[in-house]
């Protein structure tokens, strides 16, 4: 009676129990991985970490111009919460991680279904590049538990019209772009998602207009603050990513011509500028020495050298516009095919140990570095076998395979059209991050739970497909001995195809 009593609990709450294994997978993966390994750092961390500590000590919260402020304030948070130390920070992120596997479960949920849904939720629970993008410093982990939440939000809209959904969507998705202002780019999927679900003008209007407006409240003020202190209006700077696209990632732009010189009537900080950008092409170093040398050597502030920086970097292009596109459109190749190497912890300590930002992080935060304990390196085989447990990078085509199928399902059956909205995201967000930045692993991976949906999606499609022509097959009659000889027996018969 209690073991009847139990599977009938289950039967009666299927997405509870989804949802708590997907949970349980999650969290035993990440409880096992969090203290194996130090937390991965860069040399931009430290300008996450210092307004965090100095908002958690009562301090100025003070933010360099291309900086957003949702992802240090959450540092600060888990600092209070877990204590003084880089894991501390971390585990918040793990955690995170865990909720990003349960909204991904949601996400599938609504668009293919309960199996398409654990699927997804599966996946984001192992995969080993958000696993280990939660144990680094930098935006990945909540920029991404964010934009999921957004899509749940909004996906919900899409079923439902419930405008709620919506108004809570872009609340979502305007922390999302204040953590990394790529998401403002997910405005540009919602109101061709939204026509193609509703098919009706008013209801598609007012959905975009109230999760913009819902983005805006949050979005608007921070840019205003940093016309106000910057003198740029705008979410974060630019002129970075595109210096570094058109300098590390493709090398074949012209930025200054000796031959040429300054142009008619070009002030000389730009003609400098541009002979900067063009030695610094040249000699294949780091391209966050342009934007060093430019600000140093020209006197220029923060947002005035990123300003310049997109002045020139948009001139080359426009120079060169099929190399631009030649450039995109392979590295948004390269994005969906994922890099094997990213996927090693061996190589993400190797590249980003702590000792390595020492210098660039200074004494007064050098505390809060150290070389590997004894412990992380007897746990470091373990910590790299289960960061491997789910490798994308092994069925990259065959997810980008699944999740065209997933898509066209979505054109296809009227209750997969709210599908059509992740699959419009994920494409704008890899085609943003290649048009913009380049092929930079690290800012494809907030769409991979996204993309798991799809697969998922697709993978559910193929199966019932193949279980209705089993069925139908097996329904069809079949003919009798007596029949089919009589049948073959008359001129101009056909026998039956069941």
């Amino acid at each position: 009676m209690a073991g009847e009593s139990f599977r009938h609990r289950i039967a009666a709450h299927p997405d509870l129990v989804a949802i708590l294994l997907i949970v349980l997978v999650a969290f035993a993966l990440r409880s096992a991985f969090a203290f194996r390994v130090p937390a991965f750092v860069t040399k931009d961390s430290i300008e996450y970490v210092e307004p965090a500590l100095a908002l958690v000590d009562g301090e100025p919260f003070i933010l360099a111009q291309r900086r957003t402020p949702v992802y240090p304030i959450f540092m600060g948070g888990a600092v209070a919460l877990f204590g003084r130390d880089l894991l501390a920070i971390t585990f918040a992120q793990h955690l995170l991680g865990i909720a990003t596997a349960v909204f991904t479960y949601g996400i599938g949920r609504l668009t293919f279904g309960r199996a398409a849904g654990l699927l997804a939720g599966l996946a984001a629970a192992l995969s080993g590049p958000l696993l280990i993008y939660e144990h680094y410093l930098i935006t990945e982990s909540v920029f991404t538990v964010l934009l999921t939440l957004a899509m749940l939000l909004l996906v919900a809209g899409l079923r439902s019209e419930r405008r709620a959904y919506f108004a809570a969507g872009g609340l979502a998705l305007g922390l999302a772009a204040l953590t990394r202002p790529v998401g403002q780019a997910v405005l540009v999927a919602l109101p061709f998602a939204a026509l193609f679900v509703f098919r009706r003008w008013r209801p598609s209007i007012m959905a975009v207009a109230l999760a913009a407006g819902c983005f805006a409240l949050l979005v608007v003020p921070w840019a205003i603050r940093n016309q106000v202190i910057y003198g740029t209006a705008g979410a974060a700077s630019t002129g970075r990513f595109l210096i570094s696209r058109s300098v590390k990632h493709e090398r074949k732009f012209i930025f200054f011509e000796k031959e040429v010189g300054a142009f008619p009537g070009e002030a000389p900080q730009r003609t400098r500028a541009r002979q900067i950008a063009q030695e610094v092409t040249d000699k294949r170093p780091e391209p966050g020495q342009v934007f060093q040398r430019i600000r140093d050597e020209l006197k220029l502030t923060e947002a005035q050298t990123d300003a310049m920086l997109r002045d020139i970097a948009t001139e080359a292009i426009m120079r060169d516009p099929m190399l631009w596109v030649s450039g995109t459109v392979d590295m948004f190749y390269e994005l969906l095919k994922g890099a094997p190497k990213e996927e090693s912890v061996a190589w993400h300590q190797d590249v980003h140990d702590q000792p390595r930002v020492a210098n660039s992080w200074g004494a007064r935060f050098n505390y809060l570095l150290e070389p590997p304990p004894p412990a992380h390196v007897n746990e470091a085989a373990e910590a790299k076998r289960l960061a491997q447990i789910f490798r994308p990078t092994r069925f990259a085509w065959w997810i980008v395979g699944l999740g065209l199928v997933g898509a066209a399902l979505s054109v296809l059956v009227r209750a997969y059209r709210p599908a059509v909205l992740p699959f419009l995201v994920a494409l704008v967000l890899i085609g943003v991050s290649a048009m913009l930045v380049g092929d930079v692993p690290r800012y494809r991976y907030p769409v991979d739970p996204l993309m798991y949906v799809m697969a998922a999606g697709g993978i559910v499609g193929l199966a019932t497909l193949a279980m209705r022509l089993v069925r139908r097959e097996q329904a069809a009659p079949e003919p009798s001995v007596s029949g089919l000889a009589g049948e073959s027996c008359s001129p101009g018969r056909t026998l039956p195809v069941s």
